[in-house]
């Protein structure tokens, strides 16, 4: 199975419609800029990178989508770094616990630590992009 984090989502040149089994809903993927009208909510390749990053449970998943479609909004990370100091250590946590894993001589779980090694400059490069802003 292909990592999430490589998936060419720039390349997203068309709107895609998506079924998710996990949110027992349809959706649909869509090129930045896209400004047509859908049956189901949209989402852009830098949302899709969001909630990637975010690693959110089914249940946070499915809050945040059903909150998307009610107010037919975007998604965008929190605009102050003291928001996102919860989320990093969140994230930061679960890596050190796969890399104790690793380290303790689990050799399957590679795959895994670059994935929480992509979450984690995901989400410090949206801090410093917030902190060129102040």
């Amino acid at each position: 199975m292909p990592d999430l984090f490589t998936l060419p989502l720039r390349k997203v040149d068309r709107p895609l419609k998506i079924h998710s089994k996990l949110l027992a809903a349809d959706l649909w993927l869509v090129p930045t800029g896209n400004t047509e009208e859908f049956d189901a909510p949209t989402y852009s390749p830098q949302e899709c990178r969001l909630l990637l990053a975010l690693d959110l449970s089914p249940a946070e998943l499915k809050a945040v989508h059903l909150t998307k479609k009610l107010f037919q909004g975007d998604l965008e990370l929190a605009g102050d770094l003291e928001t996102l100091r919860p989320i990093y250590h969140r994230l930061f946590d679960r890596y050190r616990e796969i890399e104790s894993r690793y380290d303790a001589g689990e050799r399957d779980l590679e795959a895994e630590l670059q994935k929480r090694c992509r979450q984690l400059n995901y989400l410090l490069a949206q801090v410093s992009q917030l902190e060129k802003l102040t």
